[in-house]
């Protein structure tokens, strides 16, 4: 009864109800976490270093330096919100 070559798409009408086949598009993957990662850690790493005493009494160039690095936090934070949102399900 089912033997014949159109008795696969007459079954596959039937049991599409029930069965979901996901077919994955292969995407490049997205680079913006991993850089919004970085960025977030290298400015906190800065912003804890211009704490220190140490540091914030050397040369004007390394506070310099770490104060535009420190920056790369609140970057980071933007850049992984981005991500978050670009990649979140959305609503019906």
């Amino acid at each position: 009864m089912l033997a014949g070559s159109g008795s696969r798409g007459a079954l596959e009408q039937i049991l599409r109800p029930w069965i979901t086949v996901d077919v994955m598009q292969t995407q490049k993957p997205s680079r913006l976490l991993p850089t919004a990662v970085i960025a977030f850690g290298i400015g906190m790493v800065a912003a804890l270093l211009l704490i220190l005493p140490p540091v914030r009494d050397s040369s004007t160039a390394i506070v310099t330096t770490l104060y535009l690095l420190s920056l790369g936090a609140p970057i980071g934070f933007l850049l992984g919100l981005i991500f978050a949102l670009r990649s979140g399900r959305r609503s019906r």
